[in-house]
């Protein structure tokens, strides 16, 4: 997400201590302000604060001072969310000058909570949808540019949305990993693995067994391969899923999250998996669910969607045995996981 305005006003006399510049107190106030024209933007706003009986509120916030702020100064703050959980955002705050200077920053981490009983509870999910929107786009991207780069990342956007990615795909990624029970001596491919940057927790660990990783975009495996070029057990390739580049039954364990909306056909994917896989290999694949992200703007330009029952009967249809089913709530989405064996 692109920065945005958020507050803009004047510093008076009464906002300085006797050290002549703004005091601390305002610097919190002023990043207040802002905080509840942020929160509007993804409908957090008094409407629906009044109206649903909740309310937002700070646990954490690292503020950093650069420049002094004196009386008669013009300030402006821009602000931006970085991630959104199921009953959290983090979000910062940029001020500036008249000169355009950076002041001050801050990095906050506001909590979703009922005034009632005053616990978190989570955003609702046309909320949990506006704060992905806003995430996942910039100003400059339109829907169908983000669907491009979500499928093929190229450039410094591709760049920038795969380290969105990381950060929505952790949960889902870790639950599929899990599931495919790892082992000394696997090899393991991940298909559409990104920049890489999981593999450089799983490299370590599982020193023994042998990740690789195979995208089909330029900048990922470049980025991935800059990223794990100090794992000796992580090798980085370029390919797709209809053609992986590598030997028949060479695999033990695959795992591919979020890819299976980009299968040109997913029978033949499947039989490039079934070739690659060793006999007793185990295939695994994470996704969302259609009813559980078809409502986002950028999901209509090139996005096939399932349900989970749809790709059981598609993988019982192509002589895949199902292992483990697993259906579970992850921030804004849901998490599905299947792990299949052959026959």
């Amino acid at each position: 997400m692109e920065f945005i305005e958020t507050h803009r006003g004047t510093i008076y006399p009464w906002h300085c201590d006797f050290n002549g510049h703004m005091n601390v107190q305002h610097y919190l106030g002023k990043f207040d302000e802002a905080t509840w024209h942020l929160l509007a933007k993804a409908g957090i706003g008094p409407a629906y604060l009044r109206e649903a009986n909740k309310g937002m509120v700070a646990v954490e916030q690292n503020l950093k001072y650069l420049r002094e702020i004196l009386a008669g100064d013009l300030i402006v703050i821009q602000s931006r969310f970085i991630e959104a959980k199921n009953k959290a955002v983090i979000f910062e705050h940029k001020m500036y000058n008249q000169r355009e200077e950076l002041a001050a920053e801050s990095r906050n981490v506001g909590v979703h909570i009922d005034l009632d009983d005053r616990k978190a509870r989570p955003f609702p999910a046309d909320i949990q949808n506006q704060l992905a929107q806003l995430i996942f786009s910039r100003s400059t991207i339109q829907p169908s540019e983000l669907a491009a780069q979500l499928r093929k990342p190229e450039g410094a956007t591709g760049q920038e949305v795969a380290r969105q990615m990381n950060k929505g795909n952790r949960f889902i990624n870790e639950l599929v990993f899990e599931q495919l029970e790892l082992k000394n001596r696997d090899v393991v491919l991940d298909l559409g693995c990104g920049n890489g940057q999981f593999f450089t927790e799983l490299a370590v660990q599982y020193p023994a067994t042998t990740f690789v990783g195979v995208d089909y975009s330029p900048t990922m495996v470049k980025e991935a391969r800059k990223i794990t070029s100090n794992y000796d057990n992580v090798q980085i390739e370029a390919g797709e899923a209809a053609n992986i580049p590598f030997s028949s039954g060479h695999f033990t364990k695959i795992c591919t999250v979020n890819t299976i909306y980009f299968w040109e056909d997913p029978e033949v994917v499947l039989e490039e998996f079934r070739r690659s896989l060793r006999s007793d290999g185990w295939l695994g694949i994470g996704m969302r669910s259609r009813s559980s992200v078809e409502d986002l703007p950028f999901i209509k330009d090139g996005f096939t969607l399932f349900e989970p029952e749809e790709v059981i009967q598609l993988l019982r249809k192509n002589g895949w045995i199902i292992h483990k089913f697993i259906q579970k709530p992850d921030e804004q989405f849901d998490a599905v996981c299947i792990i299949a064996k052959l026959r």
